[in-house]
């Protein structure tokens, strides 16, 4: 009986010993070192060498301790990108330096959505903003600002135009702010518009304004794309043109999408980037004046029409 109670502690603490430690896998190498488990020998920390076990992307024999079988990426990862956004900066966090780059909707979600990333955010009657992503226009707010904005997206690609406004409205890497305003320009990604403003070249040549919604979107997404490269253009003097950057607008998208919507005639660019005249109409589409402007325009004639009149 005593020898049996004294085997038993002394196997009780070899055991607990044996516990606190596991096998060696540096044993091979001739190096007799003390494996601690991270669970202290709570827990079995190594393969019982019975079975093929899946280890990230591959299959581990623990018999012959070789990889025998490189598995499928796509069975092995999955798409957390729903579950990491809340993990990741604000893409436009620099701007609203303010707000905390990890909070969701400027911490304001009854205000504010965030569907994406970045899309078109269509501002109105200092309502919640659209974010418009070129194929939920059947969710907008009856606004005619917003109306308009989506008409002149519609026509300008339909017509073979418009890609500088469906880039960013498609695109999840970028995006633009566009408000209602009495001139047409762009600051610092965000677009001011006039929906019933047409323009008029030197050459007699009408613009509608969904064109010059296009043409400020091209500054916009050149914005948002580079900042440093739109700098340095906005800051490159052009004889004809003003800038590198008007230079790079108008002979480009506006160009297209004049043309395309038979503003201008095949392989017709503006000679300059100066005001010769705007139009009020009442589509964004078009570039006829409304019907009030007419009246006033037979009613009050030009000098230069007086002056011919009395010449007679």
């Amino acid at each position: 009986m005593k020898k049996l109670l004294f085997v038993l502690p002394v196997f009780l603490i070899t055991s607990f010993l044996n516990a606190q430690t596991g096998d060696n896998p540096f044993s091979k190498f001739g190096y007799d070192v003390l494996v601690g488990t991270s669970s202290k020998g709570e827990f079995e920390e190594f393969h019982d060498k019975k079975d093929i076990v899946e280890i990230g992307s591959i299959l581990y024999d623990t018999k012959t301790k070789k990889i025998i079988k490189l598995l499928d990426k796509d069975s092995t990862t999955i798409d957390i990108s729903a579950a990491t956004t809340a993990m990741s900066i604000d893409p436009m966090c620099e701007k609203y330096y303010w707000i905390s780059p990890y909070a969701y909707v400027a911490n304001n979600p009854i205000k504010f959505i965030d569907p994406d990333g970045r899309v078109i955010i269509i501002h109105y009657g200092g309502k919640t903003p659209f974010y418009f992503n070129g194929s939920n226009a059947a969710q907008a707010p009856n606004n005619a600002f917003v109306q308009k904005a989506i008409q002149s997206y519609n026509y300008n690609i339909a017509n073979g135009g418009g890609e500088s406004m469906k880039a960013l409205a498609t695109s999840k890497e970028t995006g633009v702010h566009l408000k209602q305003y009495s001139e047409n320009k762009h600051i610092a990604g965000t677009v001011f518009w006039n929906p019933e403003q047409a323009s008029k070249t030197a050459e007699g040549y009408t613009r509608s304004p969904a064109t010059n919604l296009e043409h400020e979107m091209d500054h916009g997404i050149g914005y948002v794309t580079d900042k440093e490269a739109h700098k340095n253009r906005a800051e490159t003097p052009d004889k004809q043109y003003g800038t590198a950057e008007e230079r790079r607008v108008i002979t480009g998208a506006e160009a297209k999408t004049a043309q395309g919507n038979k503003e201008y005639p095949a392989g017709y660019t503006r000679k300059d980037h100066d005001s010769h005249g705007h139009i009020k109409v009442n589509d964004p589409t078009k570039t006829t004046p409304t019907q009030t402007q007419q009246t006033q325009q037979q009613n009050n004639p030009s000098l230069l029409e007086r002056l011919k009149k009395l010449f007679e």
